[in-house]
């Protein structure tokens, strides 16, 4: 009996904790998915199927939690944070999939399909709140990108699974977004200064020019040099924009807005890889610079991302000790 009761016990634990833990850890796994991509990108070693794998585990532990706890998933759902952190684990997905088509494709086209779905009706649901509660530059965060950006990662791997056109189309939407937001974000920051607590996600604006190009590098036949040379300036720039204030941000107090460190630094490493590759001539000095200053970002990028799920651990083991001591 005392057996059955801690077995019970411990299940219940559990079942708080995870009513507890934040959805930022599915931003956690788009962190580490670019961090992979990246690393097996630049270098000898594969970690995209560990994160594939890592993806995977959280998000059945967040469809557990949502059955668990239905109303805890809306009231997240109804908030512009949450209703991001949901976009993050998508955007996750989607890379999550290109891994799982080599062992069951009908699967990973069935999921990825879903993640597209789920794309649509976060960008449909947050439409719907602007049209309601009326447009106001104070409301405007750069958090907006994964809104309306996030869809642009079905760009990126749907072209390798067999989605030409629609990964066209959604490279084309993603161009015309983010050039319409970029100067709307500007503006809110310069006007309206972001409040402490959301500082972190300035992080998202060096990460979006790096997404769209990433997105039609994949998803259209040839981007203008021109084009890509823009793209790949503001990707770096605002990088170093972000390097720059590392500082001020190690001040902050931890939240979990800090998961917005981790995609941002995976994917320019990505972004100047691919640059380089497709147009900067292989002999020159050029090429060799990019090279230096990748790897560079590499290990940076490495240090980030694996900085921050340190940080979500050590936060996640307070949790359990505060659940374990109540119950």
């Amino acid at each position: 009996m005392k057996a059955q009761a801690g077995g019970r016990s411990c299940w219940r634990q559990a079942n708080d904790f995870l009513r507890e833990a934040d959805a930022q850890w599915m931003t956690i796994c788009l962190g580490l998915t670019s961090m992979a991509n990246a690393v097996a990108y630049s270098g000898p070693v594969d970690l995209r199927p560990v994160a594939a794998g890592f993806t995977l585990t959280v998000m059945a532990l967040m469809a557990w939690r949502a059955l668990y706890t239905p109303g805890l998933a809306a009231k997240e759902l109804g908030t512009l944070g949450g209703l991001a952190a949901y976009q993050t684990g998508i955007m996750a997905a989607y890379f999550m999939c290109v891994q799982l088509e080599s062992l069951n494709p009908a699967l990973a086209r069935g999921l990825w399909s879903a993640a597209f779905a789920g794309n649509l009706a976060v960008i449909a649901v947050f439409f719907q709140r602007q049209v309601r509660d009326g447009f106001a530059l104070r409301k405007v965060t750069p958090v907006w990108y994964l809104i309306f950006l996030g869809i642009a990662v079905a760009a990126i791997t749907g072209a390798s699974m067999g989605y030409g056109r629609l990964a066209w189309g959604v490279a084309v939407y993603s161009a015309v977004f983010y050039f319409v937001l970029t100067p709307l974000i500007l503006l809110r920051l310069l006007r309206y200064p972001l409040p402490e607590e959301m500082r972190p996600s300035k992080a998202i604006m060096c990460a979006a020019p790096s997404v769209l190009l990433m997105s039609l590098l994949a998803g259209l036949p040839k981007v203008a040099p021109g084009l890509a040379v823009v793209l790949f300036l503001l990707s770096q720039g605002f990088l170093f924009w972000l390097y720059a204030q590392a500082g001020r941000f190690r001040r902050l107090p931890f939240t979990v807005t800090f998961a917005s460190f981790t995609f941002p630094a995976g994917i320019s490493v990505l972004t100047i890889f691919a640059f380089r590759d497709l147009y900067v001539p292989t002999a020159g000095p050029v090429y060799s610079l990019l090279t230096l200053v990748g790897y560079g970002e590499l290990t940076i990028a490495c240090g980030v991302v694996l900085g921050v799920v340190a940080l979500f651990v050590r936060h996640s083991v307070r949790l359990w000790r505060r659940i374990n001591r109540q119950g």
